[in-house]
């Protein structure tokens, strides 16, 4: 399979979501605003990890709070892992 460069920033990016999410529940706001991305971009990923079972979204008002699930969580520990051998 062939990988090109986009496909890798997208992965790192989203690699980055997954790691922050784990810290600590979080608000999708304040994690594009952190990480540097689009609110639309933000979105489309929380929906795709909710999918997969990686976090749960509860929406309250205008704002949404994030929370990892547990599968989420052993995920981003493999995740944390492998940013430690790149490094």
């Amino acid at each position: 399979m062939k990988i090109n460069n986009s496909k890798i920033v997208l992965i790192a990016q989203s690699s980055n979501i997954l790691i922050s999410l784990n810290s600590e529940k979080g608000y999708s706001a304040k994690l594009y605003r952190d990480l540097a991305c689009t609110n639309c971009y933000m979105s489309r990923v929380l929906e795709k990890f909710r999918k997969a079972g990686l976090i749960t979204i509860e929406k309250k008002g205008r704002t949404k709070s994030v929370e990892m699930t547990e599968k989420g969580k052993r995920i981003t520990n493999h995740l944390k892992k492998i940013v430690r051998l790149i490094k």
